[in-house]
């Protein structure tokens, strides 16, 4: 973020900056109904707190992952023009068999390279410097390390909602292009959702914001394996996705394949090779866009499957090639008849039946997969979920106009569930009643008859999550989806303060 906005939204907006992480109880909390009683977690005792839980002697040190990017010979490569296009740069070497057709698009043929692509080359950063490793073994590496102090604010614009745009992010990330059956791209709404793209680079592009396009998502996923799993469908699909980068202007590509070597979706296509596919079309795809263009991937809070459907020990091909990843911390218990927490910061209580599922335990195995900090970026959802146990007289609809299922926090506070109090904070209304649990550092509500129970995240729990990512030197945070916060992006300020505390 540009240090003149960090100014004036610390400040101007009135964002408190918190010290420290501290796991706090509401004012509004109503302790009188355990959390063991709504199927939720036990509270820690009282000696375990969230600083504790991430002491960073419970992470990998340094020399126990793999750099980035290795340069051979110790000879660094000269720093692109950031004004420069595609055209300009020399692309990473590809495999003789993963080389792009020939095109009548400038903009395409000028990314083609006839060289190796099984050693990529990681896009040059904007700023930063470069820096040398010692590895266990006395061998050096040598990677660039971002020099920008600030982590990056990012947010999710959603093609079927039309949000107002922030003048204080960083990136925005448009959601979602499909992959098709014929391995090119498709729209939600072939009508609305071009346009809604180009607007949206031209307003974010007005104020300093950068723009990616997210391909896929939990529906958008079903011909993934296929379009990545021979020479010929990368080169059409990576085709499609160039072509599609230079018609609107775009800053960068986000691949959100939900997920290779899992079915995700029911009627997803899988194949035991497609993580191993899955690498190779990254890498074409680098080798394909400018030095200057982001390449990311949204991920699960595990990491990608192995050929015997295991999750990946060893992930450091993937961080050559990727700018960062999102680790999409939410949707946990989403599936699950019992109430559990949507998007828990750690498993304080040491109970959960999804122990790594946080962004504590998804930082630990992707670090130790091979990721540096700065190449995380944790994901915080603004919606959360509903769980609908009997009839009752205080129930919220979901966004589907259900009684169980997601709902967003804007629609939380719309149906009277949560008002904001003097202070700024979010408190229980309309026969709800806020309770914290511990052992997840979330916020749930539940109806005074106990017929409903709804997991969510509010500024408190927003305000812990950056503050963690902040605090372990992560990239940055994004919040999915514009739409689901306030007019006066509550959520995004509370993510901010955490960001940007000292």
């Amino acid at each position: 973020m540009r240090p003149r906005n960090i100014i004036f939204l610390l400040l101007a907006l009135g964002v408190r900056s918190i010290a420290q992480i501290t796991t706090q109880t509401s004012s509004d909390h109503d302790l009188s109904t355990s959390p063991n009683s709504l199927g939720l977690s036990s509270p820690p005792q009282a000696s375990q707190t969230l600083p504790d839980a991430i002491s960073s002697s419970t992470f990998a040190s340094p020399s126990e992952t793999t750099a980035p990017e290795q340069i051979s010979s110790g000879t660094l490569p000269s720093p692109s023009d950031p004004t420069s296009t595609g055209s300009q740069t020399t692309s990473p070497k590809q495999t003789s068999t993963d080389t792009l057709p020939s095109s009548s698009d400038p903009a395409s043929t000028t990314q083609t390279s006839t060289s190796d692509a099984s050693t990529p080359t990681s896009p040059e950063p904007e700023s930063g410097q470069w820096d040398v490793e010692t590895n266990p073994d006395g061998s050096e590496e040598v990677f660039f390390a971002p020099s920008d102090s600030n982590p990056l604010m990012i947010a999710y614009y959603a093609d079927w909602t039309n949000p107002t745009i922030p003048d204080f992010l960083d990136w925005i990330d448009f959601a979602f292009a499909i992959p098709t059956k014929s391995f090119s791209l498709a729209w939600d709404d072939p009508h609305s959702a071009p346009l809604q793209l180009a607007h949206l680079v031209s307003a974010a592009h007005a104020v300093g914001t950068k723009v990616k396009l997210s391909i896929g998502g939990w529906t958008g996923s079903r011909y993934f394996s296929p379009a990545v799993s021979s020479p010929q469908n990368r080169q059409t699909f990576v085709k499609s996705i160039v072509d599609t980068y230079y018609q609107y202007n775009l800053d960068g590509i986000e691949i959100d394949w939900e997920y290779p070597g899992r079915e995700g979706q029911d009627g997803n296509l899988v194949d035991h090779k497609d993580s191993q596919n899955f690498l190779a079309f990254l890498q074409l795809l680098r080798s394909c866009l400018p030095r200057t263009a982001k390449l990311t991937a949204a991920v699960a809070p595990q990491t990608f499957a192995d050929e015997h459907g295991q999750p990946m020990k060893d992930c450091s091909g993937f961080a050559k090639v990727l700018d960062w990843i999102l680790i999409m911390n939410y949707d946990t218990f989403d599936g699950s008849p019992d109430p559990g927490p949507n998007a828990p910061l750690f498993d304080g209580c040491k109970n959960s039946t999804e122990p790594d599922s946080n962004a504590v335990g998804a930082f630990k195995i992707f670090k130790n997969a091979g990721f540096r900090e700065k190449q995380m970026v944790l994901g915080i959802p603004a919606y959360g979920y509903a769980f609908r146990r009997h009839p009752s007289p205080a129930f919220v609809k979901t966004d589907d106009g259900g009684d169980r299922g997601s709902v967003t926090f804007r629609s939380l506070i719309q149906q009277n569930a949560l008002q904001r109090a003097d202070d700024g904070s979010f408190q229980s209304s309309g026969g709800f009643s806020r309770q914290w649990d511990e052992c997840s550092s979330t916020p749930f509500l539940h109806s005074s008859d106990g017929g409903q129970v709804i997991s969510y995240d509010d500024p408190e729990s927003v305000r812990k999550k950056a503050r963690f990512a902040q605090a372990m030197g992560m990239r940055g945070v994004n919040l999915f989806e514009l739409s689901g916060d306030t007019e006066d992006w509550a959520l995004l300020k509370a993510m901010a303060g955490g960001l940007y505390s000292s």
